[in-house]
């Protein structure tokens, strides 16, 4: 089951966590992992629940969660609660290929979690495919199948910033400059778990930002931070319109060391 954390949903308007551990099975683990990102594939899929099934539904999403990371073709299978909507929650797909989405409809875990919350949905769900642009080292995305202390197996809520970006055409590559020297920058620092950068496959244009922090205060951090300023400043002038914002709380996976980057300064 997934519990609540400290403060009840209906005080906070936050998640519930859950304390149901992923290890990876010896058929997962023994998976080759490629030499680079270039064919991952990351999809988020958007889900509107309704009133009263945020439990469940979060409950079976888990279960799927665990079973998919199995999959040989999954990197990872993230399950986040909107901060400020419970109702809203976003599954992060991240995969090896192009091949693994389609292989992973066909599981039974995928279709028994498709059954089981048909009836929670408020609205339709919608993805978004993207593109891994960085960080480009596979170890910064595949769960690790061993968590090497107490340190990182310690079960923690983690803090998800999605930064939406819309793009003047022919200023991408420019906007991607100033946003890797961002994140690279950021991603050292202490708090940050990860900072990933998505391109969408079906509009050059548009991208998102994964930022992920181990607390508030390192959040609040990172955006009060001199190279976040000078970041904002220097893509103004690459934007189509104001960025789009929204942050989310981890429900899978639990444990600190499955969202933080395994080689930061190899990033």
């Amino acid at each position: 089951m997934c519990t609540r954390s400290a403060a009840s949903m209906a005080e906070r308007k936050g998640p519930m966590r859950c304390t149901r551990a992923y290890s990876a099975t010896p058929a997962a683990q023994a998976q080759a992992t490629p030499a680079d990102t270039r064919d991952y594939l990351s999809v988020h899929v958007f889900v509107n629940v309704k009133e009263g099934t945020e439990e469940d539904f979060a409950d079976a999403s888990v279960l799927n969660a665990i079973n998919s990371a199995d999959e040989p073709g999954v990197a990872r299978f993230d399950v986040i609660q909107n901060s400020e909507d419970p109702l809203k929650f976003v599954l992060v797909e991240v995969y090896k290929d192009g091949d693994a989405p389609a292989a992973h409809k066909e599981t039974e875990h995928y279709a028994a979690w498709r059954d089981r919350v048909a009836d929670m949905m408020a609205t339709p769900r919608s993805a978004v495919k993207m593109k891994v642009v960085f960080p480009p080292k596979p170890t910064n995305w595949d769960y690790p199948s061993v968590l090497d202390d107490d340190d990182e197996s310690e079960e923690q809520e983690v803090f998800c910033h999605h930064v939406t970006a819309r793009v003047m055409d022919g200023l991408q590559e420019s906007f991607l400059d100033a946003t890797i020297l961002n994140a690279r920058t950021s991603m050292v620092e202490d708090g940050v778990a990860r900072f990933d950068i998505l391109r969408h496959i079906d509009d050059e244009q548009q991208f998102m930002l994964v930022r992920v922090f181990k607390s508030l205060e390192a959040k609040e951090r990172q955006e009060n931070s001199m190279h976040e300023k000078q970041w904002k400043e220097d893509i103004a002038q690459y934007l189509e319109g104001p960025l789009g914002q929204a942050d989310f709380s981890n429900i899978f996976p639990p444990e600190i060391g499955r969202w933080e980057y395994r080689s930061k300064l190899a990033a």
